[in-house]
């Protein structure tokens, strides 16, 4: 394995040593006197900063933020203004954490939203507005006559986003293809009118911006070199006049002062309310950054090996993460609705005429004996609630160790860990471990005595929190583009393409970066690389293979595009196409490691959890307000929690992910506690690991706390190359609505109506054929989310359309009237074109109703469930006698397919158990189905299955001198979905379930015919 090299550090402002000292002598008063301090708290709240620089007196409540303010800027590495810093670190031959003369170097910005209202303010202005260009909204796509898309607008500072709709004229489409890549308001105008017309059509042009079908180049972007910067170079290339020009560059000057540290919002604020007119919060004018300069900081090649073979085995944990449930919802539903088809991503994911993102339903589903048992789960939850009965155990077990030894801290074991069996997907190509070392000395480090703090092991990418601080430091944003080039190098099939939307203008503090990847997906933005290097959403494909993985592809490159998110931002909230990005990008290896307690999570005391020399978690105490006794003093509370509880000197208060230091000897601290405490009601209590002692970074006045985002790179797992597959143009016909040459309905019905439906259905289709109306037919189960049967006939001419549907309705009347059918639908059949090829499709229709002819007349054979296992087994192993295939194929078959839905089912030990529990009850009637299948079948059954071979000889031929002649290699997988089919009309529920069970005895039946062969 191989390593990026280089890591990121964290620190704080000041050391812990000296806030211990300071609250020691109770020295707080002079240490907010210092000028460094005061700039911090300027740059955090200038209210506060005015009132350190006035000769105020602090009440209580402004002493306490003080307080609060000093802690943090000691403690917390979390960059916030000048309060903490980052800085780049690299692996080398020895450790050495020395800060002792390092340098608090701020790098200032103009607020994201500000720029925003520049942008906007400066778009309408008379003088600017001919000159600068304008985009097509490229989230816009035609349905019907009407043309959807999202739209954006800003109130009150507030950024919305909401889904909008106009005709869809050949006006405003000219318009909008025009505008692509970008094109001037005259220019627009001149594409769609006369001369004569040309002030009018320059007024429409300007109403579609209104709308926001049309937006300004000026809106700043999350990528490239900055909002302000851009605004600046785009202003200057169009000739802005002066006046309003250079206000700008005089504020672009003055935030690259960095000097001493002074902030220079005043100076900001005054040139934006007299040139601009704008008076914005002074506390959002300058977004200010960290950079620490000067300084050692590395630690050993030696020490960074050990540390990712040591935490390499956590990744059992990662089996306990869901899947998004948005992503697992969305590809049941695409696969219900289109099959094998590619679809525009703009189209699947529109909530009306697609399948949406976001919406939850509940999946269909039925427990009968011969899989009752199997702990399998549903697409969407089951597997994690099972797997997490698991981790609950492995809960339970240390929390049960603490108890009875009553000490800390409570280990998991390596045996703790094979009993949680392994991940199911592997890790990914790169991931962060993200904590800090708790060590004595940097030479401590070397020898192998230190803990490592571990907050998160979590990917991909390993870059994540790194994204960010590209932005002010160009030596980090070089190696973080290193590292994407790299990664894209491994992967010349596929895209990885970074992300590109800004939620709100005021997010863009948080997330912009510069262009980290060759390729971009703009959203609801603009992106500065070059046009072919931008992927638009109007481009993307999305289809879902067999209904396992989601696929988006590039029409324009052809290639499989892979979203990724290269910055640090909680999504969850935002719109659905962003999320359904982001949710992607993890598809592949999904990777995130957090000890959580679960249902011991309120417990009045947790121990700390450690594997070998890694801290999962710090010890911690639930304490309420009932704990505090009003007869008592801060200190006095502290100390009797102290004694009675058993916290030590240094604690944290935790809330939410933000931890509050707190020193118990010290009264003002006791106080903050106590108030806190009181204020909150409930709050959890960590242990302060990272004391003086354990701090191995040297700092100019002491020992500093620290964080490091350490990425590990994993180029030895990187998933097998899956290149999409070329999708020639359709020459075929896919769809075929109502009154066309297939009648296709869908009946809506309980279970147990099933086999009465199709002995109705199957013999209309069969008078059909009789009269000469019908050539074929064939039928399939579905449940989205009802139960129901698709059936589709294939009519001789359209003129018997009508005839056979008064028919049909006769025959399934009665039905109706019983309540057993509450509901019929006409429908359109869509082809499975990409599933089964152009040229194999309608001699696959031909074998669909030569097995559904076969699967109609067993079920009308009433077979006991004890006799439909073998009665499937035995047509599995028609269809792979039919194709050839010898029996050692027949077992390598198997035994993929086997193993494929084991996967699928959660791939647990105590599934693999279950099911070799049932091969033993199941075998003599399994094997018996394959050597002598009339002895259980029955032989009419058997009849029934030698028709079908025999009708079906001649298809099946055509399919295997196809394949043999033109892709060899995926006709085992044609195969495959013949059967799936098969199966799928046999079984009225749980269809993929029982695929699992029959695959699984198949492959043990004909393994015991090799080792009898071979024996």
């Amino acid at each position: 394995m191989q390593g990026a090299k280089f890591y990121w550090m964290r620190q704080p402002l000041l050391s812990i040593q000296r806030l211990l000292t300071t609250l020691e002598k109770d020295g707080l008063n002079r240490l907010l006197q210092e000028e460094s301090v005061i700039q911090s708290i300027e740059i955090a709240s200038p209210a506060m900063g005015a009132h350190l620089r006035g000769d105020h007196k602090a009440d209580a409540q402004i002493a306490a933020t003080l307080l609060k303010y000093v802690l943090r800027m000691s403690t917390r590495c979390t960059p916030f203004g000048l309060f903490a810093g980052g800085t780049i670190g690299c692996t080398a031959l020895k450790t050495t954490f020395d800060f002792q003369k390092r340098k608090f170097a701020s790098r200032q910005r103009l607020d994201t939203e500000t720029v925003d209202y520049l942008a906007f303010a400066l778009t309408t202005h008379s003088e600017i507005v001919e000159k600068i260009r304008f985009y097509a909204n490229r989230t816009a796509y035609q349905v019907g006559d009407r043309l959807r898309y999202t739209e954006r607008s800003s109130q009150d500072g507030q950024c919305r986003f909401f889904a909008s709709e106009v005709p869809a004229n050949p006006t405003i489409l000219s318009v909008l293809k025009r505008a692509k890549l970008g094109a001037t308001v005259p220019e627009l105008a001149q594409a769609v009118a006369s001369d004569e017309s040309l002030a009018s059509a320059c007024e429409f042009i300007r109403q579609l911006v209104e709308d926001g079908l049309l937006s300004s180049e000026l809106s700043p972007s999350p990528t490239g070199d900055g909002p302000l910067p851009t605004l600046v170079r785009k202003l200057s290339e169009r000739s802005t006049p002066p006046e309003l020009l250079q206000p700008l560059r005089r504020i672009h000057d003055l935030l690259a002062q960095t000097e001493d540290n002074r902030t220079v919002r005043p100076e900001v604020t005054a040139i934006l309310t007299k040139q601009f007119g704008f008076n914005p919060k002074a506390a959002s004018v300058v977004q200010t950054d960290t950079l620490i300069e000067g300084g050692i900081n590395q630690f050993s090649q030696a020490v960074y090996d050990q540390l990712q073979q040591t935490l390499r085995p956590l990744h059992v944990l990662n089996r306990f993460n869901p899947e998004p449930t948005d992503l697992v919802v969305f590809k049941k539903r695409f696969y219900a609705r289109y099959e094998e088809q590619e679809v525009p991503l703009l189209l699947a994911l529109d909530g009306d005429t697609g399948v949406g993102y976001g919406e939850f339903l509940e999946s269909f589903g039925s427990s009968e004996k011969l899989i009752e048992g199997l702990p399998i789960s549903n697409l969407t939850h089951s597997a994690h609630a099972y797997q997490s009965d698991e981790l609950h155990d492995l809960r339970l077990r240390l929390y049960t160790r603490f108890l009875a030894s009553g000490s800390q801290p409570t280990a998991i074991t390596d045996h703790d860990l094979s009993l949680l069996g392994g991940s199911k997907v592997p890790l990914p190509p790169s991931y962060y471990a993200f904590g800090s070392f708790l060590a004595t000395s940097a030479s401590a480090i070397d020898k192998g005595d230190f803990r490592f703090l571990l907050k998160a092991l979590s990917g991909p990418s390993g870059f994540t929190l790194m994204g960010r601080f590209c932005a002010i430091d160009e030596r980090l944003a070089r190696m973080v583009t290193e590292q994407m080039v790299w990664q894209q190098a491994q992967r010349p099939d596929l895209i990885y393409a970074e992300i590109a939307h800004l939620p709100h203008a005021r997010t863009g503090n948080v997330v912009g970066r510069p262009h980290l990847r060759p390729y971009e997906i703009p959203y609801m933005t603009h992106s500065e690389l070059p046009a072919d290097q931008q992927l638009h959403l109007d481009d993307l494909l999305v289809s879902v293979p067999n209904g396992q993985r989601v696929v988006i592809r590039s029409k324009r490159l052809d290639k499989e595009v892979v979203p990724q998110l290269t910055t640090a931002h909680d999504y969850r909230d935002g719109l659905p196409i962003y999320r359904f990005l982001c949710d992607l990008q993890a598809q592949a290896a999904p990777f995130a490691v957090q000890w959580h307690w679960g249902a011991f999570d309120k417990a009045r005391r947790l121990p700390r959890v450690v594997y070998r020399n890694t801290v999962l978690q710090e010890g911690s105490w639930q304490l309420s307000r009932a704990d505090l006794s009003s007869t008592l003093s801060a200190e006095q509370n502290a100390a009797r929690l102290r004694g009675s509880e058993g916290l030590p000197r240094l604690v944290a208060l935790m809330q939410g992910d933000q931890e509050l230091f707190i020193d118990l000897d010290s009264r003002i601290c006791c106080e903050l506690f106590v108030s806190t405490l009181q204020r909150l009601g409930t709050i959890r209590v960590i242990e302060w690991l990272r004391t003086p002692d354990q701090c191995p970074v040297e700092g100019p006045d002491g020992r500093l706390t620290h964080e490091v985002v350490i990425p590990f790179m994993n180029p030895g797992l990187e998933s097998p190359s899956r290149a999409v597959p070329e999708r020639p143009p359709v020459t075929v016909q896919r769809a075929f609505g109502p009154g066309s040459e297939w009648l296709y309905l869908k009946v809506y019905g309980g279970l147990s109506t099933t086999p009465a439906l199709l002995a109705a259905l199957c013999g209309w289709a069969a008078n059909g054929e009789l009269r000469n109306e019908a050539t074929h037919w064939f039928f399939v189960r579905f449940a989205d989310p009802e139960p129901h049967l698709r059936f589709r006939i294939r009519l001789n001419d359209v003129a018997h359309y009508a005839p056979m549907l008064v028919e049909c309705y006769r025959r399934l009347n009665p039905f109706l009237i019983s309540g057993e059918v509450h509901s019929i639908q006409l429908d359109t059949y869509q082809r499975e074109l990409e599933r089964y090829g152009q040229e194999l499709i309608e001699v696959t229709e031909q074998i669909f109703w030569l097995d559904s002819k076969a699967v109609s007349q067993l079920l009308q054979l009433t077979l006991a469930e004890s006799g439909i296992l073998p009665c499937a087994c035995r047509s599995v192993e028609a269809y792979l006698a039919a194709s050839g295939l010898t029996l050692a194929q027949k077992v390598a078959f198997c035994q993929s397919a086997y193993e494929r839905f084991t996967n699928e089912h959660g791939a647990t030990k105590e599934l693999r158990q279950s099911l070799a529990q049932k091969y033993r009850v199941n075998r003599p009637s399994v094997e018996q189905s394959l050597n002598a299948p009339e002895s259980v079948l029955g032989e009419e059954a058997e009849e029934i299955f030698r028709l079908r071979t025999r009708s079906m000889g001649a298809d099946l031929e055509t399919v295997k001198h196809y394949y043999q002649t033109n892709r060899p290699e995926e006709f085992r997988e044609y195969l495959g979905s013949l059967i799936h089919m098969s199966i799928n009309r046999l079984f009225a529920t749980n269809q993929r379930t029982y695929e699992l069970l029959i695959y699984h005895h198949l492959y043990r039946a004909y393994q015991s015919v090799v080792a009898r062969c071979t024996g």
